[in-house]
Order: structure tokens, then C-alpha cells, then sequence
């Protein structure tokens, strides 16, 4: 993936990136899973399969884990079920996300011959966001893959109603602009993501909470496989040590909420202001950046989740009202 577009939610004001350097790389999410799955095992993990986790329970001596076939007794259990994790819920520590704290999004993935892919978006596999489409405190997407295309929009479900028409009608708009080629919408795929807030407190004693689970999500892009890997490998060492040494104290699950706050859970806190301020003025931040070298690079930097990012919004937000105010005033002149 080398290039990639930002527009408006009428597609009127478009940012283009084409440097010839890669933004990304984007794989079938269901080769993504099997590679990590492979890699566990390598690793020597025991993969239990077919198996719905009914329960979890807590005592001073371990986690019982209950299925529809049985029960497992273990240490430590983390939890990795996303957004509908059950072990968040049987812990206590997230009865349930608040409607105004998750995003509802739809998706749709389609395959294609390559040389319809390559017709559409060059070999360079060129994506596009639509930031605001129809109005909504959300954005659409479209990411092509080698043969397979991703189409998909997401917004706030407590302020936006009847979602799934507007994903319909952003696949239509899409293919009226000939940015993805004609399709139908057979079958679809809809899920809740914790776009606002993470959660408090992400551990307890004998118990903690990776990925969606626990909120980590970035509310820019939302991105949440890079901070669910990282998550998953602060668990791990915190857990190593804690079998190591025998010692299950809240202190060393404290570590693991210390450790991805200071990794990379301020920085997603901190980006909830600026999530917000591009989503309500998404058509003016982009027209800006149309005519500004410098914002356009910070808004693609933001997306890409690049460099420093608290170095980057702070520049960004500063280049966004410095434009306002020079607008404004040459508006009166």
C-alpha cells in the first residue's frame, strides 16, 4: 500500500498521498489470525478448539474457567474475547460499554480478479477515507488488498440512527464515483468497538484485560490490533513473572495497567480531543490541509499512527487554528 486518499464526506475536498513510500500493509484478517495461531503453537501453547466459554469464576487460589464441555482451573486467566468479553464481565471490571462509548461499524469484503484491483486502484493499491459521510460523527473506508477489497463505515451508534443504511448508501457513493468497482451487498458484517474511553481499571487479582477488552483502541483510525499485541506482550511478561515467582498479588497485575498506560495508553487518552474536533469539522480540516503542505502531512502522519504522536496533534491542532484565524481574517479584508 503506497497511496491513499483523505476526503470529505462529499468527496469534494480530497487530500492525495502518493510519495512513493509505504503508508501500510494491509492481509486478510483470517490469515492474520491463522499466522498468530501457528506461531502459538510453535511456541508450544495448547490450543483448545470448539469449546464456548459459559463462565469464569475467582478465588484466593485460582481462576475456574467454565465451558460447554468442562472446566479449566489456571493461575492467571487474561481476557481477549473484544468488545463482549466475558471475562471483563464476569470480573467485574466492565459490566457493559455505555452506548455513547462504542462505535457500530459495518463492513463488507468482496473478491475480485487482480486485474480488476489494479484497474481500480493501481498496483500501488491506493485506499480512501470519507470522513463525515451523510453528515455523521464517523467515516467510511475502502482498503484493497491483493484480490479482495474492504468496504466498511463506522460511527457513533448512540448518535446515529439506522447505521446500516448509511453503510449501503457510502458502498453506492462510492461506486457512483468509481472509487471501488460494482458489486453487491450479499452479506455484511457489523461490530461494536470501544472508540472512547478505556476502561479504569483493566486488571484484578488474577486477571487481566488485552486489546478491545480493555479499550485500547486508537480513537483516530481505530486501529486496535497494534495495542492488542502490545497489550498481549505486556501480559505475558507481567504473567511469566508471576508464575516464576509464585506471587499472584495485585501489585504485579498493577504493573501490567502501569505498563500499557505509560506504553500507549495516555497517548490514546490523549487523542479523544482531537478524535472528536476532526470528526465535527472533518470538511474544514481537510479543506485546509488542501492548500497546506505542512497539515496534510500531520494529518496523514495522525492517521498512520507515525513519529511522535503527541508532538504531531499538538502541531497539528496548532496549524488548524493558525489557519482558521488567518482565514478568518483575510474574510474581512
Amino acid at each position: 500500500m503506497l497511496a491513499g486518499c483523505i476526503a470529505s464526506g462529499d468527496n469534494k475536498h480530497v487530500l492525495h498521498y502518493d510519495s512513493g513510500e509505504r503508508l501500510g500493509a494491509l492481509v486478510q484478517r483470517s490469515s492474520f489470525d491463522h499466522s498468530l495461531l501457528t506461531e502459538a503453537r510453535k511456541a508450544g501453547a495448547e490450543v483448545i478448539e470448539g469449546e464456548r466459554v459459559t463462565n469464569v469464576e475467582f478465588d484466593q487460589q485460582a481462576v475456574v474457567v467454565s465451558t460447554d464441555k468442562g472446566q479449566y482451573r489456571s493461575d492467571v486467566v487474561i481476557g481477549a474475547g473484544g468488545t463482549h468479553d466475558l471475562v471483563a464481565k464476569k470480573s467485574g471490571l466492565n459490566p457493559g460499554w455505555k452506548p455513547d462509548h462504542v462505535v457500530l461499524s459495518y463492513v463488507v469484503e468482496h473478491e475480485f480478479p487482480e486485474t480488476v484491483m489494479d484497474d481500480y486502484f493501481t498496483t500501488k493499491r491506493r485506499l480512501f477515507f470519507h470522513l463525515g459521510f451523510k453528515g455523521n460523527d464517523g467515516y467510511g473506508w475502502v482498503f484493497p488488498k491483493e484480490r479482495h477489497l474492504n468496504v466498511g463505515f463506522g460511527a457513533l451508534s448512540s448518535t446515529n440512527s439506522n447505521l446500516k443504511q448509511v453503510f449501503l448508501d457510502y458502498v453506492k457513493f462510492c461506486q457512483d464515483l468509481r472509487i471501488v468497482p460494482p458489486f453487491s451487498v450479499s452479506k455484511m458484517q457489523a461490530a461494536l468497538i470501544p472508540m472512547r474511553r478505556i476502561l479504569p481499571r483493566v486488571w484484578r487479582a488474577r486477571c487481566m484485560l488485552v486489546g478491545d477488552a480493555a479499550g485500547f483502541i486508537n480513537p483516530i483510525n481505530s486501529e486496535g490490533i497494534q495495542y492488542a499485541i502490545e497489550s498481549a506482550e505486556i501480559a505475558a511478561r507481567v504473567t511469566s513473572k508471576m508464575v516464576r515467582s509464585r506471587d499472584f498479588s495485585n501489585s504485579n497485575c498493577l504493573e501490567y495497567q502501569n505498563a500499557c498506560m505509560a506504553q500507549f495508553g495516555r497517548r490514546l487518552n490523549g487523542l479523544r480531543f482531537l478524535s472528536k474536533m476532526i470528526l465535527k469539522h472533518s470538511t474544514l480540516v481537510i479543506k485546509s490541509a488542501e492548500n497546506d503542505p505542512i497539515l496534510k502531512d500531520l494529518a496523514l502522519k495522525m492517521l498512520q499512527n507515525a513519529g511522535n504522536v503527541a508532538e504531531n496533534k499538538r502541531k497539528l491542532i496548532n496549524r488548524f487554528i493558525r489557519n482558521l484565524v488567518v482565514n478568518t481574517v483575510q474574510k474581512k479584508h
